[in-house]
C-alpha cells in the first residue's frame, strides 16, 4: 500500500495504534490506518480527528496568550532599550567633556565601519551554508560566528592603529581609541536590545531561517564589541609603555650629551680665548746701551 501524504508527526499515533495504546493527546498527526491490518480503522480516524481538533484549540489558545503577553511587554522593552541608549549617549558626552573620550569623525569613519563591513561580508560570503537543516552537521553556530567576529575585531584594531598613527600624546590616543570602541559597542548593543524586545525568549513560534542566523549573529557581535573594548585598552597601554621607554632613553642620552657639553664648554672657551688673545709685548729695557 502506498501512502502519499504521510508526515513525520504521523509516526507516533501509528506506533501507538500498533502497541494498542492511545495516541499522544498533544500530537497533531494521524494514524496511518491504510498501512495497518486493523478492523478499527474507522474509530481510529474519528479519534484522530477529535484529538487533532482538541490539540489545535489548546495550541492556538496558548500561542494567542503568549503573543498578547509579548505584545503587551514589547513597548516597555523598546522604551527600556531607547532609554539605555540615550543614557549611554549622555554618559559618552559627559566623558567627552572630561576628555576621557574623544569622538574624531575621521577616525570613526575609518575604524567603526571596518568591523561591520568585515563581519557582514563574512556572513554574506561564507554564511550562505547556514541552514536550520545543516546546522547540526556543521556544529555550533555561535562558534563559527565567533570566528567571523574575531576576524572583524582584528581588522578594526588594525584600522584604528593606522588612523591613530599621528597622535603623539598618550591621553589623546587613548581617548580617541575609547571613543571608537564606545561607538562600536553602542551600535551593536542597540540592535541586540531591539531583537530582545521584539523576539523575547522563550520563543513561542520558531523564527524564520534569516532570523535564526541574525539573532545569534547580533549577540556574537555584542560579545566581540566588548572584546574590542578590552583589546583597545590593552593595545593602547602597550603602545604607551613602548613609547614611554623610547622617550626615557632619548632623554637620558640627551642629558648625558648635555653633561659632556657642559664639562667641555669652559675648557673649550678658555682655549678659544687664549687663541684669540694677542701675544704679550716684550719687556722694555731700563736705560739705553748707548748714552
Amino acid at each position: 500500500t502506498e501512502v502519499h501524504d504521510a508526515r513525520l508527526i504521523d509516526v507516533a499515533p501509528t506506533v501507538a495504534a500498533l502497541l494498542g495504546m492511545p495516541a499522544p493527546g498533544h500530537g497533531f498527526g494521524r494514524t496511518l490506518v491504510e498501512v495497518l491490518a486493523t478492523d478499527i480503522a474507522a474509530p481510529l480516524r474519528v479519534y484522530d480527528a477529535l484529538r487533532v481538533v482538541q490539540a489545535t484549540t489548546v495550541f492556538a489558545s496558548s500561542v494567542a496568550a503568549a503573543r498578547a503577553d509579548r505584545q503587551a511587554h514589547r513597548t516597555a522593552r523598546l522604551a527600556l532599550v531607547a532609554g539605555a541608549a540615550l543614557l549611554a549617549i549622555a554618559l559618552g558626552g559627559w566623558l567627552a567633556r572630561r576628555r576621557a573620550l574623544r569622538f574624531d569623525l575621521r577616525l570613526l569613519l575609518v575604524s567603526v565601519p571596518a568591523f561591520f563591513i568585515v563581519y557582514a561580508g563574512l556572513l554574506a560570503l561564507l554564511g550562505q551554508r547556514f541552514s536550520p537543516s545543516l546546522l547540526p552537521a556543521q556544529g555550533h553556530l555561535a562558534a563559527t560566528l565567533l570566528r567571523y567576529g574575531v576576524a572583524a575585531v582584528v581588522v578594526q584594531l588594525a584600522a584604528s592603529m593606522w588612523a591613530l598613527r599621528r597622535e603623539r600624546r598618550f591621553a589623546d590616543r587613548l581617548a580617541a581609541a575609547n571613543g571608537v570602541a564606545g561607538v562600536a559597542l553602542l551600535l551593536t548593543m542597540v540592535p541586540a536590545g531591539v531583537i530582545w524586545a521584539v523576539f523575547p525568549p522563550p520563543y513561542v513560534t520558531l523564527p524564520g531561517p534569516t532570523w535564526l542566523v541574525l539573532i545569534p549573529a547580533v549577540q556574537v557581535a555584542v560579545a566581540c564589541a566588548a572584546l574590542n573594548v578590552a583589546l583597545t585598552l590593552f593595545v593602547e597601554i602597550g603602545v604607551f609603555v613602548a613609547t614611554a621607554g623610547r622617550l626615557t632613553d632619548r632623554r637620558a642620552s640627551r642629558a648625558a650629551g648635555w653633561g659632556e657639553h657642559a664639562l667641555d664648554g669652559p675648557v673649550q672657551r678658555l682655549d678659544d680665548d687664549e687663541a684669540r688673545s694677542p701675544a704679550p709685548a716684550p719687556a722694555s729695557r731700563v736705560g739705553s746701551p748707548h748714552r
